[in-house]
């Protein structure tokens, strides 16, 4: 005959012990005519892990390693003890195995931030579902909230970046950093926030606070060409970061051979679904525009369509 740690363990026993399956009443009626108190034992403690309640019968089934493994329980099995003291003892792990399960299962889960990484490549553009657009230098890394566009549009940033931030107003969007936070409504601006470095701001366009967090009440604004670090700098017209720089010059070149530049220089797919659009020949220069820019300026002379789907550009006719 099995043990009683057995019996709890064996799925047609469960079963039996709750109701549910009336082929193995006969087979386990004659065992508990030959070994009652065995049966009786392991039928209490199925019905105390199960709370008398079909449903929470997968609660018992993931307690069964834990089970298993109960050193305790095999002890309690084991010594030469009275029944009623085993008893109590083998209520008492069943009933705090029971609690501690409920317990977690009552815990609120909180989701991790989605995660976007350059990784090594020297940049990697992403497109956020506000429509904003960031491009990573390399190995930096942006936590987005999990309700970031919902009711705040707050990230995280270690390394650096350029963001092209798409304008709303009832919606400020938020930068963290080590020593930092920078608000924008709609603007473009890099930040450097490597480890043990100061954050560092260049405002491009628009306008951005800084808030310090060592100084939570004092508050930075900057105008365009302006560089913040531990105070604001005056910069030449042309403040963007050489990582960042670019000058995409063409010259009566099909959309294709654009298409594989943009994608190289700034770290995003872009594909077409539609191959008459490859051979749409475009000149023009562009210089440190976002990738999504660039293609709305090609739209104005030849016509296409592209959407952005899961970070990859798609270019139809």
């Amino acid at each position: 005959m099995n043990s009683i740690e057995e019996l709890v363990c064996d799925e047609s026993f469960q079963q039996f012990c709750l109701g549910h399956d009336a082929d193995t009443n006969s087979y386990w009626e004659d065992q508990l005519k030959l070994h009652p108190e065995m049966i009786e034992e392991a039928r209490r403690i199925v019905n105390i892990l199960s709370a008398n309640q079909g449903s929470r019968l997968d609660h018992s089934r993931q307690l069964q390693d834990g089970l298993r493994q109960s050193v305790q329980l095999q002890q309690l099995l084991e010594v030469s003890a009275s029944k009623g003291r085993k008893r109590r003892f083998i209520y008492a792990i069943a009933a705090t195995g029971l609690i501690l399960f409920g317990v977690w299962r009552m815990l609120p889960v909180k989701k991790q931030p989605a995660t976007y990484t350059a990784s090594h490549n020297p940049r990697h553009t992403y497109i956020l579902t506000d429509g904003s657009i960031i491009t990573l230098r390399e190995n930096g890394t942006l936590l987005i909230d999990n309700d970031f566009g919902k009711n705040t549009r707050e990230v995280t940033l270690t390394g650096e970046a350029f963001f092209d931030v798409k304008h709303n107003d009832q919606h400020p969007f938020i930068v963290h950093t080590r020593t930092a936070d920078i608000t924008v409504l709609g603007t473009t601006f890099t930040v450097s926030a490597n480890p043990g470095e100061e954050t560092e701001t260049t405002l491009l366009s628009g306008k951005i606070a800084v808030n310090l967090k060592a100084k939570p009440g004092d508050k930075i604004v900057l105008q365009p060409n302006q560089k913040f670090i531990t105070r604001i700098y005056k910069l030449d017209k042309k403040a963007t970061p050489v990582w960042i720089h670019n000058r995409l010059e063409i010259d009566n070149e099909p959309l294709e051979e654009i298409a594989k530049k943009l994608e190289k220089w700034y770290g995003i797919p872009v594909i077409f679904s539609d191959e008459a659009v490859k051979s749409y020949r475009y000149s023009g220069t562009f210089e440190s525009e976002s990738i999504i820019k660039a293609l709305e300026a090609l739209q104005l002379s030849y016509p296409f369509n592209f959407k952005v789907n899961n970070n990859v550009i798609v270019i139809s006719k």
